[in-house]
This record gives structure tokens, sequence and C-alpha cells, in this order.
């Protein structure tokens, strides 16, 4: 899956499709509900995934910490439909869409350190993501 999204980023249902292009996996295809169940495993391992992450590119790229900066952006959706206590809330912006908050932390040389998603109604408080 992550393949596929550096290559060209597509939903789940398309990388099902695609998964034959792929080295390996010859002619077994992975059922389309494995591609999401394995979302929620990656989500219950996100921290460790992410120190993870962070220290092997801090070493392969020998990546000094002096300086870090903080981007604060906007995702929406078409659907304007909201839960309560889901992360897709009707946010600040001018044409109050249905939209999630995207904090971003990245070195001098703007490689990404470390992210973390808001509910779309957050304001004032993303940065706090390490």
């Amino acid at each position: 899956m992550i393949a596929e999204r550096l290559k060209a980023p597509c939903s789940k249902l398309q990388i099902a499709f695609t998964q034959n292009d792929y080295m390996g996996i010859g002619n077994r295809q992975i059922p389309l509900h494995h591609l999401y169940r394995c979302l929620d495993v990656l989500a219950e391992e996100q921290d460790f995934l992410k120190t993870y992450l962070f220290k092997v590119q801090q070493t392969l790229f020998s990546q000094e910490l002096d300086v870090v900066f903080c981007d604060v952006t906007t995702l929406y959706f078409e659907s304007q439909k909201e839960q309560e206590g889901s992360l897709r809330q009707k946010g600040y912006s001018k044409d109050h869409k249905t939209q999630v908050v995207l904090g971003l932390l990245i070195d001098k040389m703007r490689n990404p350190i470390s992210y973390q998603i808001y509910q779309g109604n957050t304001r004032g408080k993303p940065c706090s993501i390490i």
C-alpha cells in the first residue's frame, strides 16, 4: 500500500485492483478487507512507528534538529456528513467545510519529523505534535 501511495496516490480499493503489478505477490490476491484491517493495526502502533521512523531517518540522513518548523493546514471532504466525536468536523474556514486539521513538523532540510491530525474544528493548539 505504501509503494502504491508513493507511485500514484489512490484509494485502498484501487490498490486492491493493482496489486498484481508488484513483484512477489504473483497470482495470490490480498483481499480488500485485509487492506482495511491493517490500517487499524497501524493506527494502534502509530506512536511506536513514528518514533522508530524518526530514529532511522535521523541516523540515515545525519539529521540535526537545531531548527524545527511547524506547519498547519486543513484537509477538507466533499461530504458534509459530521459525526460527533470524529475527526471530521465543520471547521473555521470561510466556507465552513467538513475538514480535519493536519499539523506537520519538518527540519531545516524540509524532511518530515512528525505529524498529528486534529478535529476539523480545532483552533489554536496544533504543533503540540511531539
